[in-house]
């Protein structure tokens, strides 16, 4: 077999994420100055690492150096069951930190405040995207205006680029009365500005409109903590740029809904994320308390149901009650 040039091997990692690649790279090699390369030396350097990162930066480290292995030194260190088992180890010990979530009497708190405030009507208009497609911070970031298309009283909103849509085949989830309003407010508000580019933009203090430069995801992300604050939320610190996707899956997971359909508007491949809202819902307690004590459902019950969110796909159509 004909060993690659440094050019072949050079361009296997010219990818948007190399400069992580190269920071794994360099650390272990930092490491490991002199000893052989070996796959036992990689596990070495995870012990060294260990408690210093969490499961998750440990398993990417793990595919960095997995790539690196197999192109530099014809090594394939998932044949290494040691690491691996120290890896899946590590996983089973880690307790995740998650973002709080919102709940539907929340949101319907914050919406209902009367304001003519443009801020504030940013952020609502950011909490009702973000909560009826799940979106993440990355993805309100890039939304543009010409994503979002309105006919009659719904807004058709599609998700062009998304970290688990990687054939760019775009998702779509529908905004209605009485949430349309919110977006409407703010679209409003841009009457000096072509409604053209990205949708979230920062406030000119001096004349209190929205200019043409745009907010980033550190801005955006701060939102959950801003809404927690003002509605009096304790640790309102843990509503983190997730806390969007979150409630909006909570919400969903309240109302009943099967697995699939939780899974079809969260984007979901995997059945892991599904488990955890469906078995920690309200519903799905209810259900199990109700079974317990002999009954179907119990009488005082009522599913949740008032506002709605119609959220779709090549596949089908999601109610969101909210």
């Amino acid at each position: 077999m004909n060993e690659l040039s440094e050019e072949t091997k050079a361009s296997f990692f010219k990818m948007k994420s190399s400069p992580i690649y190269q920071t794994w790279i360099e650390k272990f090699n930092t490491f490991n100055t002199a000893n052989p390369v070996t796959s036992s030396a990689v596990l070495q350097f995870f012990k060294s690492v260990d408690g210093h990162y969490c499961a998750s930066t440990l398993w990417q480290a793990f595919s960095c150096l997995s790539k690196y292995f197999l192109v530099y030194h014809s090594i394939c260190l998932k044949d290494n069951l040691l690491l691996k088992q120290f890896l899946k180890d590590k996983s089973k010990t880690h307790l995740p930190k998650k973002s709080q979530v919102l709940s539907k009497e929340h949101i319907d708190e914050y919406l209902e405040t009367v304001t003519c405030d443009p801020i504030i009507l940013q952020k609502k208009c950011a909490v009702v995207l973000g909560i009826s497609g799940m979106m993440r911070i990355s993805e309100l970031v890039n939304l543009c205006f010409e994503d979002i298309k309105m006919e009659g009283e719904v807004f058709i909103v599609t998700i062009v680029h998304s970290k688990t849509d990687q054939a760019q085949k775009g998702f779509q989830f529908h905004v209605v009365p009485p949430l349309f309003i919110h977006i409407k407010n703010y679209f409003d508000l841009f009457v000096d500005i072509p409604k053209c580019g990205r949708i979230f933009r920062s406030l000119n203090p001096l004349t209190r409109k929205f200019s043409k430069s745009f907010i980033g995801k550190n801005t955006l992300g701060k939102i959950p903590r801003e809404i927690a604050n003002s509605l009096g939320l304790e640790d309102s610190e843990n509503f983190t740029g997730h806390c969007f996707r979150r409630s909006g899956a909570t919400i969903l997971a309240d109302s009943g809904v099967n697995k699939i359909t939780l899974k079809r508007a969260g984007r979901w491949k995997s059945d892991t994320v599904c488990d955890g809202y469906v078995e920690e819902s309200r519903h799905s307690k209810i259900q199990i308390a109700s079974a317990i004590a002999g009954n179907v459902l119990p009488l005082n019950y009522a599913a949740p149901s008032s506002k709605t969110i119609n959220i779709n796909n090549v596949t089908g159509n999601i109610v969101l009650n909210l």
